[in-house]
């Protein structure tokens, strides 16, 4: 698989396209190479949504890493994404998710906590 980490401000993370997201044994590499976050850029519709949410929970669970997923917000190639990027603390904990597709941003701070910033204008419904 290939998982390898990368640190920043003293926090290891990996990071994880759609493909490696979708693979347990790279988010266990990404831990067993000491990851503390598990950075996952994906493109996920909402009937695929709830499996591959659940998948990364488990990561967080079984691995006590934090895990975001950002996911595409708007339509890509015709592909209608669901948005709702999320983060799970450490453990599993749900901690915030963003409500849907459009314009919204989710900020995960050095302590592990979210919030959720909404965009406007030109670039943004």
């Amino acid at each position: 698989m290939g998982a390898h980490c990368q640190q920043l401000n003293g926090q290891r993370y990996a990071q994880a396209i759609c493909a490696d997201a979708t693979h347990y044994q790279h988010a266990a590499e990404a831990a067993a190479d000491g990851a503390a976050i598990y950075l996952a850029g994906v493109l996920i519709s909402e009937a695929g949504y709830a499996n591959d949410a659940a998948k990364l929970q488990r990561y967080a669970k079984d691995f006590g890493m934090g895990v975001l997923m950002a996911n595409h917000a708007v339509p890509s190639g015709g592909y209608a994404a669901a948005g709702r990027s999320a983060w799970w603390k450490p453990g599993g904990v749900l901690a915030a998710e963003v409500a849907g597709p459009g314009g919204a941003l989710l900020v995960v701070g050095r302590q592990g906590n979210a919030r959720i910033v909404a965009l406007t204008g030109a670039c943004c419904p």
